[in-house]
Parts: structure tokens; sequence; C-alpha cells
């Protein structure tokens, strides 16, 4: 099953949920880590990536239903940078992973840069 996420209606990932996993166990162990205090939004989005890595695959997010705000939006292409790097290896093995992650990131960079 893969998970495909869009913003503005625009497809930015599409991966499988093993790899997906990975994105989102990093993002989980950094924010732990971190102590980071989220906006129930970004909860949200949170949760909704746990489904996507362990429920039902083929259901499409589209970020910009939880990132709402530049503070959160950048926050989230933070935690999305930092998990790519915890993950680099395990993406390194994947055909193309490493490559999908990152323009994974660079559209959420262009997504917060077109926030007000």
């Amino acid at each position: 099953m893969t998970v495909p996420i869009k913003c503005r209606g625009k497809l930015i990932l599409c991966v499988q949920n093993r790899m997906f996993d990975c994105l989102h166990m990093a993002i989980e162990k950094i924010i732990e880590e971190k102590n980071l205090e989220l906006s129930p939004d970004m909860k949200e989005l949170i949760e909704r990536m746990n489904l996507g890595s362990y429920g039902h695959g083929g259901i499409v997010y589209e970020i910009t239903d939880y990132l709402k705000d530049k503070e959160d939006a950048f926050l989230f292409a933070k935690l999305v940078k930092e998990a790519i790097e915890i993950e680099k290896d395990h993406y390194k093995k994947i055909k193309g992973g490493m490559e999908e992650m990152q323009n994974f990131h660079t559209e959420i960079i262009k997504y917060v840069n077109s926030l007000p």
C-alpha cells in the first residue's frame, strides 16, 4: 500500500507504507526528544500520519488541511528534514527513496514560503 500526500492538490509524496513509517517514527521520536508543543492541527496531522503508516493505505492526505499557518508549516518542514537525516541510510537503500523524500521536503518549503 502507498501513502499519498498532496499540497494544494499537487501530489508531493507517494511512497510505500514502510518507507512512510520510517519518516513518521523519526518525526515522533524528534517531537518526544525535544519535548515539542504542537498545535492541535499539527497533533492531528501526526495522528493521521500514524494511520498512514499502520492503517489503510491509499488515503490521500492534503497537508494544507493541517498546516494552516507559517509557524506550523515551518515546524513540519523542519521535522521532515531532521527525520530524513535520521533515516537517510534506509532511504538510500531504496531506489529513488532519498530523492523522493528530499523532493517532499522541498515541496513543503515551497508551501511555507507561499504563506503570509
